[in-house]
């Protein structure tokens, strides 16, 4: 049994006119089609079941795109979910009304935002919205705001903490929503820290937050000629206690797991400069032992040391922070998925420490 002779005429005339993308409406039994300055809808009429017509009609779609009437195949699903789809190939995927499809063309490394366009159009949800911003062309287009505002609008539906945060990164990427539309976003974040996460990812140095800087701001500004310094001035500039006012209002009440580890990533890429490679699998009393055995500080170091000790404390806690990682929570969770109280009881032992450490970067209690 083939296709109602009415559907088959209109869908190759539809064909003939070269649309940019097609997406169907299964429970309607619709084909929506879109062209450069229009789109168009076809209502299909079943001759037989409608899952069995879909089927069909997305084997005409096939044999016209791709030359054969199978659909979209299985290998091409693999090979194209991890970005290797090119330009013409992601034009040819618009076409076959094949939701894995679109999401495979989301995928591509070779994006342009003309396609983002057609991708969006075919396809609205978070998942593709999320996928498309990774990409620069995408992020720089005319599509990057219009996925952003999305991402907004959809946040109060989300419930992990960790598809928020992402949300909340990658919405903040340069360009995409204005200053008033991030002081929103800022505000919530005192009340869901998954917001707060995700500013400490995307700006960690232009939290839109004003903190006093460092009453030892301004000695170590003299000493910037030194990368411990330059990084301790950092620390200590009003940005740099609004990260670490925010690190602590994060840590307080960590929702789950993902979100302790997280904020030990930002930690570690924002104090990087005390190590040399990225953090190893440590636990605490080793990565403790470790930085005891660092070498001796430079000059400019030991004269800021000598003039206040503090700051040798201070630089101790930067190289600690630096080389947190998974390791340091491994003994106290083990293979626990506990989340909220008692997973908060469970890493006291190596959060209080931790925090501690994140004490001596702020200024002293009068």
């Amino acid at each position: 049994m083939q296709l109602s002779s009415e559907d088959a005429l209109r869908l190759n005339v539809l064909m003939a006119n070269k649309p940019l993308a097609i997406r169907i409406n299964e429970s309607r039994l619709t084909l929506f089609a879109l062209f450069e300055n229009s789109e168009t809808e076809i209502q299909l009429h079943a001759n037989c079941k409608d899952d069995l017509y879909l089927k069909r009609v997305r084997g005409l779609l096939s044999e016209r795109i791709l030359g054969s009437p199978g659909g979209y195949p299985i290998f091409l699903q693999r090979w194209t979910r991890v970005g290797k789809a090119r330009k013409e190939s992601i034009q040819q995927l618009l076409l076959l009304g094949e939701t894995e499809a679109v999401v495979a063309a989301a995928f591509s490394k070779e994006l342009t935002d003309e396609l983002a366009r057609r991708i969006w159009w075919a396809m609205d949800d978070p998942e593709n919205a999320r996928q498309l911003l990774k990409n620069k062309a995408v992020i720089e287009g005319q599509t990057g705001p219009i996925l952003a505002h999305y991402l907004i609008e959809f946040l109060p539906f989300e419930t992990e903490p960790e598809v928020i945060l992402e949300n909340i990164r990658l919405i903040l990427q340069p360009n995409l929503i204005d200053e008033s539309t991030r002081q929103k976003l800022w505000q919530k974040s005192q009340r869901k820290l998954a917001y707060m996460v995700g500013f400490l990812i995307a700006m960690p140095h232009d939290l839109p937050i004003a903190i006093e800087a460092h009453p030892f701001h301004a000695d170590i500004e003299q000493s910037k000629q030194d990368k411990i310094a330059q990084l301790l001035c950092q620390v200590y500039s009003s940005k740099g206690q609004a990260f670490i006012y925010s690190i602590q209002m994060v840590l307080k009440k960590p929702a789950n797991q993902d979100i302790v580890m997280a904020i030990f990533k930002v930690l570690a890429h924002y104090f990087s400069t005390m190590r040399e490679f990225d953090p190893e699998d440590k636990t605490l009393a080793e990565i403790e032992t470790h930085i005891q055995n660092i070498e001796q500080p430079s000059p400019v170091i030991s004269q800021l040391i000598e003039q206040k000790i503090e700051i040798k404390a201070a630089i101790e806690a930067m190289a600690v922070l630096s080389r947190l990682n998974y390791g340091v929570l491994r003994p106290v969770l083990l293979t626990s998925t506990a989340m909220g109280t008692l997973m908060r009881k469970k890493i006291a032992p190596v959060m209080e420490p931790i925090n501690q450490y994140i004490k001596v970067l702020t200024p002293p209690k009068e």
